[in-house]
């Protein structure tokens, strides 16, 4: 018996039924696996963890709008995508008028059926949160904070789970069940049992009778004070449960038999089956009149209201806050795209993306859009201001800023931010600094720092010591501990002439900021601290003194500026470590083009899991780089050909680990060289295994991280083999150039899940493993790099280096490399490698 497992909502557990009844004829056991109408059970992701092989999944609208269903959709999906056939089929539901149960279509194919399902889950997110406010006494805190993160994540993946299903192979049920069940046997690769099935006489399908109450909106969720007891549905009245959920878990086999008895069609009185004999065991079916076709509208057409919106943006940043940024920003993305119109959802994204991550462009570029459909909005045009000093862009700040001046003659922190941006970038506009400053403090009384900035301009750089003073004395007033106000009046005064005013304010300043104190300004405001006669010689050695003193002030002074010079050169560099807060994943990172691009990666800042079949060189080099770089390091050893050793060691990866931003599939090896006709063939397996099927096994499991976080890079290296093929080279070309059509085909199903795929291409490299595995350990035969110069190891990973430290929106395609002499596969230049010795 082959064993498929089955998965469904339990309202359709009729389609279900039959399916198994079906197919259980070809020797298939059917194990199921449903959502029930408790949320004490587990989610149906959860039961088919640890399921391995096919998957028939079972999508309804039920399906869809059931929170076991739902939870951890997304991840199952796009972690199993391969195993899964979804089946499509019609939900059940009841007339709103008649009671009587329904067909409920299952559609995903358009826009509008899209926002239907997100509109659904918002409504139930948000009711939610409507209820914890209302009845916050009465709850059981913990249980139901765990229930609503759960409404809030299915809330914030429906629109990507429907995209992600839209894009598998599924099923509609009618063309699941043509031809005698085709497409399932393809899709177990059985064709043996398929032409057998054929074969079988046919039986008779249930009628597909509604019986189960369809699921109600957050159909897991009771009234909220029971909580505190058990999270479960009410009971419905006047609904007739015809299977126990005990009875279905303990013997589904039974029920398909009971099932059988049931609908079974009886033979007439000539030996043919008549279906009168099925009518009148089971209610007719309902004819439900087909509404027409609606037809498709643009994005902006889509009909929304205000308060959804804004009910959006709520859900957003409660999700941000909590901590769960990507899932908000994901929701954001989602709704934008089908509602590109909305300034409102433009607008909180660009806020998210300004405030949790460092996309200062990719938010500057939303609040153009979002200004496009509110060209005078004052709140978008301050932050771009904003983001763009952050950025240095000091002309779109001011740019950006007068233009927000235009709009709001009044607008103080408009005002404030160009007198800073002005004062600082721009030396030849100070006097039209010192306007936005004195327009900042006239608008915003509390805005003492724009009174002091103002003041300061007219005293230092516009020669108005009188007019500065008013404004001094207005910060003083406002704070009289001002660490320099009253230093800035002394000097005011100073310069009028009036020079015990001026020695009054400086003594306030240095009782407020002794730093003020110094011999200078001891002079110049005529402050003493005695007047004691001295004599000539004491005079002199006092002057000496002070002299010697100065002069060890000077030199402190010195030291300390070109200490915090190098602090600052040495911060900046650290900055400037391309790899910081990333990380990056190699295969084959025990030896040659590996271990060498680990090193490199790690000078530039990157973490880095290393993996390799040999656990003491993983030892041997995590020390090595934990002892000289500040990074760190998680080692995996584990063959890249046991896709289970594969799975086991990405899973048991930490969250914060498995946030990979770099794969690096780096592991692969040549076996023999040997005619086509004379090939060993466990050597062309084991090169397939690791070059091809080792590669899948990794980019399988690594990617749907990224396509989780909408980012990430993977760089396959592959060789010159893999751009032409060469004599005796046969089955480990046939290996590079699928690595050349896996990277394409991956470049295409990632590019739009902001995933860049790349790949270095490398002829002939030494200081590698390459030529001894190749030759199966004879160190004689590997000698081929004698008589030329080949590339190093570091060439290689200088190109990898280069690939993944391009810009956001560049992607490195590929790169093909060859040492000088080599200029083809092939085509080599054996005259020596005196002409590279001093490179050397």
């Amino acid at each position: 018996m082959k064993s498929i497992a089955l998965a469904y909502c339990i309202d359709n557990i009729r389609i279900a039924e039959e399916i198994e009844r079906q197919l259980s004829r070809a020797s298939y056991s059917f194990e199921h696996f449903y959502c029930k109408r408790t949320t004490n059970d587990e989610s149906l992701s959860t039961q088919l963890r640890g399921k391995r092989g096919p998957v028939l999944l079972v999508i309804s609208d039920n399906f869809l709008k059931s929170a076991q269903c739902m939870s951890g959709g997304l991840k199952f999906l796009q972690e199993r995508g391969s195993d899964i056939l979804p089946v499509i089929v019609d939900g059940q539901t009841k007339d709103d008028n008649t009671g009587q149960p329904i067909s409920a279509p299952t559609q995903f194919d358009r826009v509008s059926d899209i926002i239907k399902y997100i509109n659904y889950w918002q409504d139930q997110y948000l009711d939610l949160r409507k209820q914890k406010r209302q009845l916050h006494d009465e709850l059981d805190e913990e249980k139901f904070n765990q229930y609503l993160r759960v409404m809030r994540d299915i809330s914030g993946e429906i629109g990507e789970f429907l995209r992600t299903l839209r894009n598998m192979d599924f099923l509609e049920y009618p063309d699941f069940i043509a031809n005698s069940y085709e497409r399932f046997f393809r899709f177990t690769n059985d064709d043996n049992g398929w032409r057998a099935f054929r074969d079988l006489p046919p039986l008779m399908p249930i009628a597909p009778k509604p019986t189960f109450e369809p699921t109600a909106p957050v159909e897991t969720l009771p009234p909220i004070v029971e909580i505190k007891q058990e999270i479960e549905v009410e009971s419905h009245p006047n609904v007739e449960e015809p299977i126990l959920e005990e009875k279905i878990a303990e013997t589904p086999v039974a029920i398909v038999e009971e099932a059988e008895k049931m609908y079974e069609p009886e033979p007439s009185s000539n030996g043919n089956f008549e279906f009168e004999h099925i009518e009148s065991k089971i209610e007719p079916p309902i004819e439900i009149e087909a509404a027409p076709e609606p037809e498709e509208k643009d994005l902006e057409e889509e009909p929304i209201g205000e308060a959804q919106i804004q009910n959006w943006v709520e859900t957003a940043y409660d999700a941000a806050n909590s901590g769960d940024v990507q899932s908000a920003l994901s929701s954001l993305a989602d709704y934008i795209s089908f509602h590109p119109g909305s300034f409102a959802l433009r607008y909180a994204y660009a806020v998210l993306l300004a405030q949790y991550t460092d996309n200062q462009s990719e938010s500057i570029n939303q609040l153009d859009a979002a200004l496009e459909i509110e060209p005078e909005n004052e709140e978008a045009l301050l932050l771009i201001g904003q983001l763009a000093e952050l950025k240095q862009d000091f002309l779109l700040a001011k740019n950006s800023y007068e233009k927000l001046v235009e709009i709001n003659d009044e607008n103080a922190d408009a005002y404030y931010r160009l007198g800073m941006v002005v004062a600082a970038q721009y030396p030849d506009q100070i006097e039209q600094a010192a306007k936005y400053f004195k327009k900042a403090a006239k608008y915003d009384e509390n805005n003492m720092d724009a009174t002091y900035r103002y003041a300061n301009l007219l005293a230092e750089q516009l020669d108005k010591p009188k007019k500065a003073i008013k404004y001094f004395e207005k910060t003083l007033k406002a704070n009289p501990k001002h660490p320099f106000a009253n230093y800035d009046l002394a000097m005011s005064y100073h310069r009028m002439g009036n020079k015990e005013t001026a020695r009054e304010y400086y003594l306030r300043a240095i009782k407020i900021n002794p730093e003020l104190k110094t011999p200078e300004n001891d002079k110049a405001f005529e402050y003493k601290v005695t007047a004691y006669p001295e004599s000539a010689a004491t005079h002199e050695t006092i002057e000496a003194l002070k002299q010697s003193i100065q002069q060890l002030e000077e030199m402190l002074k010195t030291q300390e500026e070109e200490a915090a010079k190098q602090a600052e050169a040495a911060e900046t560099l650290k900055a400037k470590l391309p790899g910081e807060g990333k990380i990056a994943l190699i295969t084959g990172a025990t030896s040659g083009i590996g271990r060498t691009t680990a090193t490199l990666l790690a000078e530039n800042g990157f973490d880095l899991i290393l993996t390799g079949r040999r656990k003491e060189r993983l030892d041997d080099l995590e020390k090595e780089l934990e002892s000289e770089y500040d990074i760190k390091i998680k080692t995996l050893d584990f063959d890249v050909r046991d896709v289970n050793a594969v799975e086991r060691a990405i899973e048991n990866l930490g969250e914060d680990w498995q946030a990979i931003d770099i794969l690096i599939n780096n592991a692969g090896k040549a076996k023999g060289f040997h005619p086509i006709h004379e090939g060993k063939l466990e050597h062309w397996e084991e090169m397939i295994d690791t070059n091809v099927k080792g590669l899948l096994y990794m980019t399988r499991v690594v990617a749907p991280l990224m396509v989780k976080r909408r980012k990430g890079h993977i760089i396959n290296i592959s060789s010159t083999a893999g751009k032409e093929v060469y004599p005796n080279g046969n089955v480990y070309c046939a290996s590079k150039f699928a690595v050349e059509a896996l990277t394409k085909g991956m470049r295409l199903d990632l590019h739009s899940y902001n995933i860049r795929v790349s790949q270095v291409a490398p002829g002939h490299v030494e200081e590698t493993e390459f030529a001894l595995v190749r030759f199966d350990g004879d160190a004689e035969r590997a000698r081929i790099y004698e008589d030329f110069k080949p590339l190093n190891a570091s060439d290689v990973a200088d190109a990898i280096l280069w690939a993944i430290t391009r810009p956001p929106h560049v992607n490195v395609q590929d790169i093909l490399l060859m040492g000088t002499q080599q200029a083809g596969v092939t085509i080599i230049d054996r005259s020596g490698r005196a002409i590279f010795e001093e490179e050397e």
